[in-house]
Formats: C-alpha cells, structure tokens, sequence
C-alpha cells in the first residue's frame, strides 16, 4: 500500500489508508510528507490524525503521531488546506503539549480565515489548557 503513493489518482486516499496500519506506518507517512502534491500532504496529516486519534483512546501506541504533524511543517505548509488539516487534526488527537497548544496559538494568527478557525476549534477540542488562549482571541481584531 505505502508503493501506491507514488500513483498519482490514489495518492491522497492511499496516505490515508496507510493510517490504518497504525505507529508502525508513521516513518513511512513522514517521508511521505515531502511529497510535491498538497493532496498528498493532505492525506498523510489525515493518516497521522487517524493513529493519533486511534492512541488517544489505547488502541495504538502512544506518542508516535502527534510529533510528525509539528516537527514536519504542516501548520506552516504552504496549502492552506493542509494547514486546516493540521490545525483540526491537533484537536482530534486533542494533544495538551505545549509545543502543541504554541503551534496552534501561532497558528491563529495565519492569514487564511479557514486556517485560524481550525486552530481555533483545535484549541476548543483539546479543552480547558487552552482557555487562555481561546480567550485572548476574542479581542483579535482578524478572527
């Protein structure tokens, strides 16, 4: 399934079903990453949402997605789509890390509205160790 990412039609859809091998897939879905095609990227933040979703509740093992979504660009990747992908799939995995809260606090302040309300609604999913910064943007002028 992973050498089906090299065919273009499928290529999105095949990141995602990657995603249900679990951890184990999670080196593949990162070098994947650096594909060209946003709709790849796209699907690969999918797939590492699935396993981090799938971690969240003891199902996978622990810890191996949510780094990949920050470490590798996706909230700073050029698509805005697979920036909104990211954003929301922080808040399904709902990762109170600080370097996910900072990465999503940032994230508020993209330029595309879409993006900031993923960050935004990925904020409100985690729960209450974003308050604070979901309260400072009720007095952003740009929400």
């Amino acid at each position: 399934m992973i050498a089906a990412l090299g065919i273009r039609e499928f290529r999105r859809e095949a990141a995602k079903a990657v995603g249900q091998i679990g951890s184990p897939a999670v080196p593949a879905l990162i070098n994947a990453f650096g594909a060209a095609d946003p709709e790849v990227r796209q699907g690969v933040v999918e797939a590492l949402s699935q396993i981090g979703q799938a971690e969240q509740i003891g199902q996978a093992e622990s810890g191996s997605a949510v780094e990949p979504i920050l470490t590798r660009p996706a909230l700073g990747d050029a698509n805005p789509e697979v920036r909104k992908t990211a954003a929301v799939a922080l808040g399904q995995i709902k990762s109170p890390t600080a370097r996910a809260m900072s990465s999503l606090i940032a994230t508020l302040g993209d330029a595309e509205p879409e993006v900031r309300r993923g960050a935004g609604e990925a904020l409100g999913q985690i729960g209450p160790a974003a308050v604070p910064a979901l309260i400072a943007v009720l007095s952003d002028p740009n929400p």
